[in-house]
């Protein structure tokens, strides 16, 4: 993918977010530019790939996208930025480009069905 793809992508998304959010997105981005010209760490790439396989047959997924016009299912309750989410309620996804959101440790998917490891590697 090309810079100026990448940088279209990343404007589509923060069209959707919350000024609270445009941060993460920036540095996930960026930590994902790095990883594609310098190679993704093992244990990063671990994650990554565990995240993909868990998103490839997700509701929300809509290209490489976890769409926003589209409700699935979430699997626990938890915290997802700044509202609780109930296991069995229906939620729209988050709008992120999921190769992005993804290869990213500190993010989370907004159905609970994976979790933030950089929240759970403090505790």
């Amino acid at each position: 993918m090309s810079m100026l793809n990448r940088v279209n992508e990343l404007i589509k998304t923060v069209k959707t977010l919350k000024v609270k959010d445009i941060f993460d997105i920036i540095n996930a981005y960026g930590a994902f530019t790095l990883d594609e010209i310098f190679g993704m760490e093992e244990e990063k790439r671990k994650i990554y790939l565990s995240r993909a396989n868990i998103c490839l047959n997700c509701d929300l997924k809509t290209e490489n996208r976890c769409s926003i016009e589209k409700k699935g299912i979430c699997v626990v309750d938890f915290k997802y930025k700044q509202e609780y989410r109930k296991k069995g309620r229906k939620y729209n996804g988050c709008g992120c480009s999921l190769n992005v959101k993804q290869s990213e440790p500190s993010q989370k998917c907004p159905l609970g069905k994976w979790e933030n490891i950089t929240e759970l590697s403090a505790n």
